[in-house]
């Protein structure tokens, strides 16, 4: 899985597109996104690194870009769900 910290959703969904898979893309507020470019990955499952299989799915967590935006070093991948 590639690292999509900090990509804007668009960008985010065209790379794991062009590797064969279907992102589930979810705004950690829950709003509506409406242009993908002003999200950006604030969160990715799996995470970076991870050997992906056909079957597993793929899923971003985004925020607005005019939101604070935790660091990747500090935040879950799962930035809805909180630890563990």
């Amino acid at each position: 899985m590639p690292q999509l910290w900090y990509q804007d959703a668009e960008t985010a969904r065209r790379v794991v597109t062009a590797l064969g898979f279907d992102p589930a893309i979810h705004t950690v507020t829950g709003e509506e996104m409406k242009d993908p470019r002003d999200w950006i990955v604030v969160g990715q499952a799996p995470a970076p690194g991870t050997l992906l299989k056909s079957t597993m799915p793929i899923e971003f967590y985004v925020t607005r870009r005019d939101m604070p935006v935790p660091s990747p070093t500090t935040a879950t991948a799962h930035p809805g769900r909180g630890a563990g």
